[in-house]
């Protein structure tokens, strides 16, 4: 787990790709690695996951964080699929 505010938690991701420059803002894929060991992988705005300045171009994997309760709406979603 990384930093805390509040209620608010931050989990520890890894950015292992980018998808695609469309739609606009920029569409990266995201690993979150839950207490079970399973990794869920998500595709999200650049901007919602890393504060960096990420492209094509960038070093991958990239290390990130994610608020928590969107990382968990978010996984509840993918596992329904």
């Amino acid at each position: 787990m990384a930093a805390s505010s509040g209620d608010q938690r931050e989990v520890d991701v890894s950015i292992i790709r980018w998808v695609d420059d469309e739609p606009q803002p920029e569409i990266i894929e995201f690993v979150l690695s839950d207490r079970s060991g399973r990794q869920w992988h998500f595709h999200e705005e650049c901007a919602v996951i890393s504060g960096e300045l990420l492209d094509a171009a960038s070093v991958y994997p990239n290390p990130a964080h994610c608020v928590a309760p969107y990382c968990l709406k978010a996984a509840i979603r993918k596992d329904d699929q």
